[in-house]
């Protein structure tokens, strides 16, 4: 292989990250187009999304024995006497550490686990709480987003039908065809930017030309009979399986342990094994009550483990984020999937949700600029309300919209738009139903500080009723 192609493609790689350096907004700009506010991002959770979200595994693995089962049989017709192999031990070797290297090593287990890029759909801008931040530029803010894992695999498969067959293949055809379906699906579903799959693919571009040029494929030199050392194939293998097991995609809070059901998970309740319970993978999205249950245990451990970080763990990074947002998931899951709409376990559905969106708010430090406050506040005033609306007999919803429309109003200056506000929040608390006993002292706090911000803020109050 030239150099030319190598320097080219690097070039390129390099251009496109000056471009999204200087207009990072071409990310968002292209995400917007995925997402409306009525539906958020539309294909996310449909048919199509989700077979190209899972059929990317099964095409690794089936591709992956294909390529092994092809070279044994090579080897067991060479010694008979025949001589075309296309699947040579060094095409193989090359191949499968393209893919440890590349997908495996470099994109899932180093940039995607460190670099911290939120996803789309994390955003601010589309209706979640984390701040964007533009590619190539290391993020605080724990996600997974750059780049994507699945694009990257997908390009690999491009790689495999090029090195057997050449580029005008039928075959490296389709393959291109499945990498351009993964690209949108990903980008639709509001997994990843643009940005995201692009550096993807060039990564594994140039993985691909570096490899050709130390480990040139068998159709590429025809005229060279030499076979490769035995070592240093054994040594390409062991390489290539060890980075493939480092660079598994895992998730950083939920999902990591083994699948558990609901009565499992009620063992580990009893056992206060909180941690066993987030790590725990689960695999259950019918309606169903046995369902909503499972998903609101595993929320209920994450918002436990999370309030028992120290308070000033701010809601803004690390631990204390990935666990809230893991509870809100869970919680969120839990009221999709709950067929009993009148049961009791709505209002504690509900109530965890409040709950953590609360304490998401208060955790949040005062580096956070007011906008980013507001915003979650009011993600809590609206889960609040549907709550109200779902639940009427519950106090939560009234509680929690009072506390929400009382925070609203303290983060404006002081005058008749702090006044409306605070008005807004008393008659949302006497409008609350008789509060259980766990939520009298909330009620009653609330009411206290309604009545002291009203006093210092000089507002006229309407006669209380004798």
């Amino acid at each position: 292989m030239r150099a030319s192609p190598l320097l080219a493609v690097s070039i390129l790689f390099f251009a496109l990250a000056d471009l999204w350096l200087a207009f990072p907004q071409i990310d968002l700009a292209i995400a917007s187009l995925f997402w409306t506010p009525e539906v958020g991002f539309a294909a996310r959770g449909t048919f199509w999304e989700q077979v190209m979200y899972g059929s990317i595994d099964a095409l690794l693995v089936i591709v992956g024995l294909g390529l092994i089962g092809a070279w044994a049989r090579g080897r067991w017709r060479a010694s008979s006497g025949a001589r075309a192999r296309r699947v040579t031990g060094r095409r193989l070797a090359c191949l499968l550490l393209l893919l440890a290297l590349v997908p495996g090593l470099i994109v899932n287990a180093l940039l995607k686990e460190h670099w911290g890029r939120a996803r789309p759909a994390q955003l601010e801008q589309f209706g979640g709480h984390h701040d964007f931040s533009p590619a190539f530029i290391v993020s605080d803010q724990g996600g997974g987003a750059f780049p994507s894992g699945h694009v990257a695999a997908a390009a690999w498969l491009v790689a495999v039908p090029v090195v057997l067959f050449g580029l005008g293949s039928v075959w490296t055809g389709l393959a291109l065809l499945y990498l351009l379906a993964m690209v949108l699906a990903r980008m639709a579903a509001g997994a990843h930017f643009l940005s995201d799959t692009l550096t993807s693919i060039l990564l594994v571009w140039l993985g691909f030309l570096i490899l050709q040029r130390r480990c040139p494929p068998a159709w590429r030199s025809r005229s060279s009979r030499h076979a490769p050392r035995r070592g240093l194939l054994r040594t390409l293998f062991v390489v290539a399986f060890l980075a493939l097991a480092v660079g598994c995609e895992t998730q950083s809070i939920v999902g990591t342990g083994p699948e558990l059901d609901l009565e499992q998970l009620q063992e580990r309740v009893a056992a206060s094994d909180w941690e066993a319970i987030v790590a725990a993978t689960i695999d259950c999205d019918e309606p169903s009550d046995t369902c909503a249950e499972v998903h609101a245990i595993q929320a209920d451990a994450c918002l436990r483990l999370a309030i028992q970080l120290p308070a000033e763990a701010s809601a803004t990074g690390g631990r204390t984020r990935r666990l809230l947002d893991a509870a809100e998931a869970g919680y969120r899951e839990a009221l999709r999937l709950q067929r009993s709409r009148e049961a009791p376990a709505m209002a504690s559905y509900h109530g965890g949700l409040l709950l953590t969106l609360s304490e998401r708010r208060n955790r949040l430090d005062a580096s956070v600029r007011e906008q980013k406050l507001a915003r979650e506040n009011q993600k809590l005033l609206e889960a609040a309300n549907q709550a109200r609306a779902q639940v009427p007999d519950s106090a939560l919803g009234f509680i929690y919209s009072a506390s929400a429309l009382l925070y609203h109003a303290l983060l404006m200056e002081s005058g008749s738009d702090r006044c409306h506000g605070l008005g807004q929040a008393e008659a949302m608390l006497k409008q609350t139903p008789v509060p259980p006993a766990e939520l009298v002292n909330d009620h009653q706090r609330l009411q206290t500080l309604i009545d002291q911000e009203l006093g210092k803020s000089n507002c006229a109050r309407a006669p209380r009723p004798s």
